[in-house]
């Protein structure tokens, strides 16, 4: 008799639309039988949408940098999948699938939307470097650099 593979699918944020994405993936690999559980971050709560009671869904709020670092070991302490299933690659997502890596050498599957930056201008956004702006998007309490969610990364 085999056991069920537990595959652990990394949401960037739980709190948004783009949640959706994460419940449609993790229904489908349980479609496919494999044991699934959703863990990542809530930049906003409640979570929204709400999960589908039939998923398992852990999480923690989420934090700007400096504090987002220890909400990181929190979710490395819940991905316990045979596979990492990182939805987007943005730091709260495929950044932790990779530190996880490292842990623990398991492998890493990454989803990328088709389209990922539409939501902020598509091929058309940029951020134009000047120096002071840099050093205060990077050290102020509010810099844009804080936020793990910023489209830059």
């Amino acid at each position: 008799m085999s056991m069920k593979k537990k595959i652990s699918v990394l949401a960037p944020d739980l709190s948004g639309g783009g949640v959706t994405r994460v419940y449609l993936l993790a229904e489908v690999l349980q479609k496919l039988n494999y044991d699934v559980k959703v863990v990542g971050c809530a930049f906003r709560q409640p979570l929204y949408p709400p999960p589908p009671s039939y998923l398992t869904v852990e999480w923690i709020p989420g934090s700007d940098y400096p504090q987002f670092i220890g909400a990181i070991w929190q979710l490395l302490q819940k991905i316990d999948g045979d596979i990492i299933y990182a939805v987007k690659p943005r730091p709260t997502s495929l950044g932790i699938a990779v530190l996880k890596k490292l842990q623990s050498r398991k492998p890493i599957i990454l989803d990328i939307d088709n389209w990922e930056m539409s939501w902020f201008g598509g091929d058309n956004w940029r951020y134009y470097v000047k120096p002071k702006q840099l050093l205060r998007d990077i050290i102020k309490s509010d810099g844009v650099f804080r936020n793990p969610q910023y489209q830059w990364y």
